[in-house]
């Protein structure tokens, strides 16, 4: 239940249709839910609900402007999002931190270096993808890659997959309007 959480302030924020729950957590009391606390909070009818949770801490280094985890809708901790990484950019550009149109943020993935644009348009150096099957805990079930596929409703669904920090499955189709 909810009565068991301390209060903490959020902001809803979102991203090219990605939608996050921001929170600050401050070196004095941080900032610790458990794995089915963000469930429950991720919940869109009975909780917050986000895809992801993003906290933003202290920085650990003198180079980066903060320090930010990320946490799936099932609770899981996962190291990057570039959707969300570009909303707390705009966030401290908000609060007057962020310095000449650029800022260095940290996460677990390590450093970020985001670009700001005008208010609202926010781009990030997510880095080089990483395409190894165990880079997104997939089983390939034999398939020789780099093209998976599997079975949808009936429908044969080829895929490729990739990491940013966090697992993706890239669909190719001719015009993405129109795509089931």
């Amino acid at each position: 239940g909810y009565h068991s959480l301390m209060r903490h302030e959020f902001i809803k924020m979102h991203g090219l249709g990605n939608d996050f729950v921001v929170l600050d957590a401050n070196a004095r009391d941080g900032l610790t839910f458990t794995r089915a606390q963000w469930r429950a909070l991720s919940d869109r009818h009975r909780g917050i609900g986000f895809d992801q949770a993003l906290v933003l801490e202290p920085p650990r280094d003198d180079e980066a402007l903060a320090f930010y985890r990320i946490y799936n809708a099932d609770g899981l901790e996962v190291e990057q999002c570039g959707n969300g990484v570009r909303c707390l950019a705009e966030l401290l550009r908000q609060r007057g931190r962020a310095r000449d149109g650029q800022l260095l943020l940290d996460s677990p993935a390590g450093h970020i270096r985001a670009s700001l644009g005008q208010p609202g348009i926010v781009s990030v150096d997510m880095g080089e993808p990483d395409f190894a099957p165990q880079a997104v805990a997939f089983d390939t079930a034999g398939q020789p890659g780099p093209r998976y596929s599997i079975v949808v409703q009936d429908r044969r669904v080829e895929f490729a997959i990739g990491s940013m920090g966090n697992p993706h499955a890239v669909i190719e189709v001719a015009d993405v309007a129109s795509a089931p």
